[in-house]
């Protein structure tokens, strides 16, 4: 990478992160490598809590990288910083724009939604995007939980999300695991009292002011360990595949005016002759 990226990387940086201290924190990665928590926090004059909330941010949406210390006695987590996936933020627009296209209004809030907070769970998705709807003054009767998740499934089943499971540990660190091709496309259920928990709310929100949130207890979905994350790589995917069709057609329309034109111009010719 040039010192062009890595700028424009920082100021990407700047712009979805405005505290200051995720861009400092990743700048420092930057320059020194993968480090532990205790030698970022001596070298950084910030608390060592802000640090700790920016490493944690960062890390959901992989720009920062966890890892456990390579050595076999130690239990120390490194923290890397990922430049090409901070470029990334790049495409952000693209990205929601062509779920608008291919899912609508419900498909786009749940890509922005996972870009501009990071990963997260179904049942999580499922009520911000709701909550987002109902407050933008949308129809809930055309836009409800089940739409949604219909949507989401869509997403799920044409690879533009990507499933990750959270493994327990001994370590420090849960482990991650990102889900291969035969099961990327498995949404988890949810348990049958958190969906009735999600319905419930649902018509409450709708039959009520649409400030209100959802309550604050809420009971076990069953996908407390799955997370969601943008497939980058699909999105660039389709984006490319559609940019050659779109060239081909332009060409193909060349090649027909060339044609018309030089149809009109033996006809002329034959004509005069």
């Amino acid at each position: 990478m040039t010192t062009h990226h890595i700028g424009l990387a920082f100021d990407l940086l700047g712009d979805l992160f405005p505290d200051g201290t995720s861009k400092e924190v990743a700048s420092y990665l930057n320059r020194k490598g993968p480090l532990p928590f205790a030698l970022i926090v001596r070298d950084l004059n910030i608390p060592s809590i802000n640090i700790a909330r920016s490493l944690a941010t960062l890390a959901i949406h992989d720009i920062i990288e966890c890892y456990s210390d390579a050595r076999a006695d130690s239990k120390r987590i490194l923290y890397a910083f990922n430049l090409k996936r901070t470029l990334f933020i790049l495409h952000y627009s693209k990205c929601i724009h062509c779920a608008r296209q291919l899912y609508g209004f419900d498909g786009e809030l749940i890509i922005e939604e996972l870009l501009l907070n990071g990963k997260q769970r179904m049942s999580t998705l499922l009520v911000k995007v709701y909550e987002r709807l109902i407050k933008a003054g949308k129809d809930p009767q055309i836009h409800s939980l089940e739409s949604i998740k219909e949507s989401f499934k869509s997403l799920v089943s044409a690879q533009f999300l990507q499933r990750i499971t959270i493994n327990e540990t001994k370590s420090n660190i849960s482990g991650i695991v990102e889900e291969n091709l035969t099961n990327i496309v498995q949404i988890p259920e949810l348990t049958q009292e958190g969906w009735q928990y999600l319905i419930s709310n649902q018509q409450e929100e709708s039959n009520e002011s649409s400030t209100k949130k959802f309550k604050s207890t809420i009971p076990i979905f069953g996908d407390e360990k799955i997370f969601w994350k943008v497939n980058f790589q699909r999105f660039f995917a389709y984006l490319r595949d559609q940019d050659l069709i779109q060239a081909f057609t332009n060409r193909i329309d060349q090649v027909k005016i060339f044609l018309f034109v030089y149809s009109i111009f033996l006809f002329f010719n034959i004509e005069c002759w």
